[in-house]
């Protein structure tokens, strides 16, 4: 027979509190994947409140020591104007640095981005 195993309420939330501590303090320290990770709990709002204003700054952070996962959220954010101002320019320009690590998604981005002239210099006269 399988034994379901629980803990109390207070428990989980005193062990989720302990966790998310310890994530900010790695991620603070300049851990890149705690960066990426503490970002995407913070853009879900697992943290607390969502603030996707914050998780954008710790993708910034991740993807600017060559995080490839920050890079492609980083690019969603800027084309989607989510927690930043839209600009879908700097958008590509983040795809691109994810799509050359081989993010697959972000390689899909980057042929969306061109078929709708993102990232090419625009012709003059």
């Amino acid at each position: 027979a399988e034994r379901a195993i629980s803990e109390p309420p207070e428990q989980a939330q005193a062990t989720h509190l302990e966790a998310v501590a310890k994530l900010e303090l790695a991620a603070e320290v300049g851990h890149r994947e705690a960066q990426f990770k503490l970002a995407t709990a913070i853009s879900a709002g697992t943290t607390g409140k969502r603030d996707l204003t914050a998780a954008f700054a710790w993708y910034g952070r991740a993807a600017a020591q060559g995080c490839a996962k920050s890079s492609f959220c980083l690019g969603t954010a800027l084309t989607h104007g989510m927690g930043c101002e839209l600009d879908r320019e700097a958008g590509h320009v983040h795809f691109v640095a994810s799509a050359e690590q081989g993010h697959p998604a972000a390689i899909y981005e980057v042929r969306f981005g061109f078929v709708f002239g993102f990232g090419l210099k625009k012709r003059v006269g």
